[in-house]
Formats: structure tokens, C-alpha cells, sequence
């Protein structure tokens, strides 16, 4: 069986299909574009959440295996509740979710995340989350991310996290992605682009009658090297 991808893993295949229509030739780094986050620190923050939120029971998925974390998420999607930690799959993608609530083929998701603003990168993140739901045969009717409230001193009853909606600018991210996130799923090779299939412009060599030595602006390094290996024109 295929290794599964992770949504890091997307994510970066993503930032490589940029870069080949683009035809730079620097891969901006996962790291960079997405930082890991810590697993104890996000288990806190959602912990923190979670006792905050007051969202009442909530199943968790616990198993240690990928296999036994899909079979409870299946298990855990007939109830109407919240499920922590949810692990789902399609294609070659595989996603975990903070916060999944299951209604039939719907769901509703929370991401909790220790940030103050969000940016454009953790849409495309959620996005895959959200396309790989829907080619698993989910429909998510909203995304919301748990965000740092800013307003938080610790001394007042304000809740250190607050919800922010971003279920259009999601569902907007994950139709334009559709065809990259269909091909990196099917392990199929970049398409082919307007860019990536011009040919590169030939080099413009001096012509044969021009002397090595009144080329312009060409240090004189480069012209000794060049006189050294027998060119005199």
C-alpha cells in the first residue's frame, strides 16, 4: 500500500507546483511557508479550548494507529456530537482534525490555532483539510478557526480564544485547488504550463568576427581564460 500524505506534506507539493509555473529556482521551504507546530503545545491550546468552549461531551479518537484512528472516526461520526482529534483519508491524503462535528454526510469544523491573525497560508491549510473531507464523501458546511483573543489579560471572564469564521475564503481556496491537490493525490507529475513548456531563449554568442579582446564589459579574468584556451574571437 502507498504512503499516505499528510497535509504538510500537500502543502509542500503545493509550494513545488508554484515554483515549476513560476520557474524559479528556489523551493520556498515548508518550514517557512508553514511552520510545524509543536504537538505538546497544540495539545494544550486545544485542551485550553476545549475547557473554555463548553461544547459539551466530546468524543476522542485515541488509537496510536492510523488504521485504528480511521476506524474510530467512522465509529464516532454517527453521533451528533463533537470528535477530538479525527482522523480521515481519501486518495493518498490523510487529515487530522481538532474539532469535527459529523451530521450525516455534513460536518462542521473547528481548528484551534495560538495565532492572533489569520493569514493566507492557514487557509490553504484548512483547505486541504476541507478538500479531502469532500473527496471522502463530507460535506463541510463551515470551517472556523480558534484564534488567540488579543483582548485577553487573564483577569477578566474573556475567553482566551475566539472563533473566526472563514468558511468562504476556505471553500474559495479549496475549488482552485482542486486540480493541483487532485494530481498530487494521485501521485501524477506537474501539468504541464505555459511557462515550463516555452523553450529557453539560445544563448547570444559574439559573432565569429569579433575579437576576445574588445568585448564589452566583459572582466578581464573572463577574457584571459578564454584567450588561454585558444579563443581569439
Amino acid at each position: 500500500m502507498p504512503q499516505l500524505l499528510t497535509r504538510k506534506d500537500a502543502l509542500s507539493a503545493l509550494a513545488q507546483l508554484d515554483t515549476h509555473r513560476a520557474k524559479k529556482t528556489a523551493v520556498t521551504s515548508v518550514d517557512k511557508a508553514f511552520p510545524q507546530r509543536s504537538f505538546d503545545s497544540q495539545k494544550r491550546a486545544v485542551d485550553t479550548f476545549v475547557a473554555e468552549a463548553r461544547l459539551g461531551a466530546i468524543d476522542r479518537v485515541t488509537s496510536e494507529s492510523w488504521d485504528g484512528r480511521r476506524r474510530e472516526t467512522k465509529e464516532y461520526s454517527n453521533s451528533t456530537g463533537w470528535v477530538r482529534d479525527a482522523c480521515i483519508e481519501a486518495h493518498l491524503l490523510r487529515v487530522r482534525c481538532d474539532l469535527i462535528q459529523f451530521d450525516g454526510s455534513d460536518c462542521n469544523i473547528i481548528e484551534v490555532r495560538p495565532i492572533a491573525r489569520v493569514r493566507s497560508r492557514h487557509i490553504s491549510a484548512a483547505a486541504v483539510t476541507t478538500w479531502t473531507l469532500n473527496q471522502a464523501g463530507y460535506k463541510v458546511n463551515s470551517y472556523r478557526f480558534a484564534i488567540i483573543n488579543t483582548e485577553w489579560n487573564g483577569l477578566d471572564q474573556e475567553p482566551r480564544f475566539i472563533l473566526s469564521d472563514v468558511s468562504m475564503a476556505v471553500t474559495t481556496r479549496s475549488n482552485e485547488l482542486d486540480d493541483d491537490l487532485t494530481r498530487i493525490a494521485q501521485g501524477l507529475p506537474p501539468p504541464m504550463t505555459e511557462s515550463s513548456s516555452t523553450p529557453e531563449k539560445p544563448v547570444q554568442h559574439p559573432s565569429p568576427e569579433t575579437d576576445i579582446g574588445t568585448l564589452y564589459r566583459v572582466k578581464k579574468r573572463i577574457v584571459n581564460q578564454l584567450l588561454q584556451n585558444g579563443y581569439t574571437q
